[in-house]
């Protein structure tokens, strides 16, 4: 990833993504949670025990971590990004399988939600190797999103 560094992502890393979300998680947080996209960007980061910043020379283009989820030995993963992410897409997704790996040192199951409308971002789930459930009505809207989930061979309910 040509001047992209991903380091231990602090506060000031979601304060440099407020209001630059790409369209597409603003949609998901919304859809998701009922949240604003900034307000769901600092949910996901302060329940995060494991958060990363994918910044391109100085400029902060995404977010990602996990956190405990209420099932035991399950984490959480999520991304959220800005529209900068897509002149890196390919050292990022180069880049995925080792910090999954990471989350699944401390998570042997890792499981959430994902909107339907979001292709990129169930095509990159599918390509770590998450499986991808059909969609299915999630949120307080009712909107079609997909579980995905990988390890310890469950299939995860709601």
């Amino acid at each position: 990833m040509k001047d992209v560094r991903i380091i231990k992502a602090t506060q000031s890393h979601v304060d440099g993504l407020r209001g630059r979300l790409r369209r597409s998680d603003c949609g998901e947080v919304l859809a998701a949670t009922g949240l604003a996209p900034d307000a769901g960007l600092e949910r996901s980061f302060s329940m995060s025990c494991m958060a990363w910043a994918v910044v391109e020379k100085a400029e902060v283009i995404a977010m990602f971590g996990v956190g405990a989820s209420s099932l035991s030995g399950t984490g959480s993963p999520w991304l959220l990004g800005t529209d900068a992410l897509v002149r890196q897409v390919r050292g990022f997704i180069q880049h995925s399988r080792e910090y999954i790996d990471l989350m699944r040192q401390r998570f042997p199951n890792l499981v959430n939600w994902v909107d339907a409308r979001n292709a990129a971002s169930v095509r990159w789930l599918g390509w770590c190797g998450f499986t991808v459930e059909e969609p299915v009505p999630f949120g307080p809207f009712g909107l079609p999103f997909h579980k995905f989930h990988m390890g310890g061979g469950h299939v995860y309910r709601n």
